[in-house]
């Protein structure tokens, strides 16, 4: 058997992470992002709610679109959209590329974004799917973002529009 104060010494250490953790994430939170959007960004280059019919509008019309599947629960998801989506750089070339962005917010278990992630073989966030435009698949970019990863894509796979 494990001494008790070896016990209570591990408990210790991972409530001390936990708090840790916990206070990361809500510093997060509350400080100011230098390369957040403007406040008169356009309606047409600002993110918009996710829902099932809003993005089959978007595709059938041919526009491009960029799903954050998120939570405000998870760090990696703040992390991206404070450091590579809210930049200035990816904003330019989303609004360049004629990118129409859409945030699935997962937070509350949404039972429509569970379908949506099922349908893209995911079962948690972050997800970032790119619809280069039309009816098909999306491009799947990786959980760990980086604004290179993400101008390349629409690079890659979505045309500037002139």
């Amino acid at each position: 058997a494990r001494p008790p104060g070896r016990t209570i010494a591990r408990i210790s250490a991972t409530a001390i992470a936990i708090a840790a953790l916990i206070l990361l994430v809500r510093a997060a939170a509350v400080i100011p992002d230098p390369d957040a959007a403007p406040a008169s960004e356009s309606a047409a280059t600002a993110w918009r709610g996710w829902s099932p019919a809003e993005a089959a509008q978007v595709r059938s019309s041919g526009q491009p679109l960029f799903i954050d599947f998120t939570a405000a629960w998870c760090l990696s998801c703040q992390v991206n959209e404070r450091v590579v989506l809210n930049a200035a750089a990816v904003r330019d070339a989303f609004r360049d590329h004629g990118v129409a962005k859409m945030k699935a917010d997962w937070t509350r278990r949404d039972p429509a974004i569970t379908g949506a992630l099922t349908e893209l073989e995911r079962s948690s966030v972050p997800v970032y799917a790119l619809y280069p435009g039309g009816e098909g698949d999306p491009v799947l970019l990786p959980s760990v973002l980086t604004q290179e990863i993400v101008l390349e894509a629409l690079e890659t796979y979505v045309p500037v529009q002139r």
